[in-house]
């Protein structure tokens, strides 16, 4: 009995300490809620819900600082439940700048599915597109009970310079038949792959990939003879090496070749237009090294007018050169007869100018060429009428891309020489 009595008089001096302990435990559980419920993290509904993919079927490859070029298709798929909304797919480039935009409305069409007759891709509302967003809107009489696939071809992209790597697509869609509806939901899944801003992003979404090219300044005239004003005249030619393991060319790339007078300017107006241009197409041919690249390239050429020379009298100042296939170099590599080393390489002959009769003994000298890939020559304004060429280089053959002089009543220079005789071009 005495031992009884003990342990209720233990219980009962025990009972405020547990009592203590409880309450200090269900306060602690319920301040852990309050602060999980202040992160957003006790309301998982507050998050985007995956409601649907988007799959790509190629991922192309694109070169920066180029438009209207093809990429893969895609395959949107929505879960069972929708009634009608949009959604829309953002592209950007590896480093999620803006980079990369839309070329011109994709053709969208939605495949006819089981248990899903009433949707639609919306007709009063066709897709549209807004830089690198393309939205579309469909509509459902019913809720959709299956798996609905949405198939967009035609998708191109106009590139400006853009991060190297796979395109970044980020799709949402907001339909009222989706739980968590007044947010936009997800339709890239997530994985742990992360792109060069350190987010995840959806790899099997990517339908395009930027890839720039390092082949760099490379062109070398095999000659530099001189020309005269007033006539067209055979100039030497060129010759231009593509070097540097794993770098690739692909169709479409373009390489531009632009040329100037020796003070950098060109076409002054079109009374006087100063000026020195291409007088016809020159001819190009191709070849490859043993081992050195995948396949040979292969070019068209043409030509075009651009800086001061398309505003003012239309001289044809640029040849441009455009790959029409694709490939890699490799590790091959050969020398050609002027001493140059090349895995691939171009020959670039019957070169000849048109000089225009105004090109007195004061603006001679040796005609400014400047060449650069996939990426379009710049031109600075002066106080002169004609645009100053940049980039360009007066050194002749045969480490030089000078392929000619411009030049009366003087010997022709030696090969490698430089007799700059522009005054203008002295400041």
């Amino acid at each position: 009995m005495a031992m009884k009595t003990r342990s209720k008089e233990h219980e009962m001096k025990q009972g405020p300490s547990r009592f203590r302990r409880a309450v200090t435990a269900c306060a602690a559980g319920t301040i852990a809620l309050s602060f999980l419920s202040v992160l957003g993290l006790a309301t998982p509904a507050s998050a985007a819900t995956l409601t649907g993919t988007t799959q790509a079927a190629s991922a192309p490859t694109l070169r920066p600082n180029l438009a209207n070029q093809n990429a893969g298709n895609w395959t949107v798929t929505l879960t069972p439940g929708a009634t009608g909304g949009s959604f829309q797919l953002s592209v950007k480039d590896f480093n999620e700048a803006a980079t990369v935009n839309f070329d011109h409305v994709p053709t969208v069409t939605q495949t006819p599915t089981v248990g899903n007759a009433g949707f639609t891709i919306s007709v009063g509302t066709p897709p549209s597109i807004a830089g690198g967003v393309l939205t579309v809107t469909y509509t459902a009489t019913l809720a959709t009970t299956a798996n609905q696939p949405i198939v967009i071809t035609n998708v191109a992209y106009d590139v400006l310079g853009a991060f190297p790597g796979p395109v970044v697509v980020t799709g949402t869609d907001t339909d009222g038949g989706y739980s968590n509806s007044g947010t936009p939901n997800n339709i890239t899944p997530l994985s742990a792959s992360t792109d060069h801003a350190g987010n995840p992003y959806d790899p099997s979404a990517s339908n395009a990939a930027v890839s720039s090219s390092s082949f760099g300044n490379t062109l070398f005239a095999t000659t530099s003879p001189n020309i005269g004003p007033g006539a067209t005249s055979a100039a030497g030619a060129w010759v231009l090496p593509l070097n540097g393991s794993g770098n690739s060319w692909a169709t479409g790339d373009k390489i531009y070749i632009t040329v100037a007078r020796n003070n950098t300017t060109n076409c002054e107006t079109a009374g006087a237009p100063d000026s020195v241009g291409f007088s016809a197409v020159p001819t190009v041919t191709s070849v490859a090294a043993l081992n050195g690249a995948t396949t040979t390239p292969t070019v068209t050429a043409s030509l075009a007018n651009m800086g001061s020379c398309g505003s003012f009298s239309g001289v044809n100042n640029v040849l441009v050169l455009t790959l029409t296939n694709s490939g890699t170099i490799g590790s091959g590599s050969a020398t050609d007869s002027f001493g140059h080393a090349y895995a691939a390489e171009f020959t670039i002959f019957n070169v000849s100018y048109a000089v225009s009769g105004d090109v007195t003994a004061g603006n001679q000298g040796f005609v400014d060429v400047a060449n650069s890939y996939n990426a379009v020559p710049t031109f600075g304004t002066i106080t002169l009428a004609g645009d100053s060429l940049q980039g360009g280089s007066t050194v002749g053959a045969p480490g030089g891309p000078l392929s000619t002089s411009l030049q009366t009543g003087v010997a022709a220079a030696p090969p490698g020489q430089n007799f700059i005789i522009d005054r203008k071009s002295v400041v």
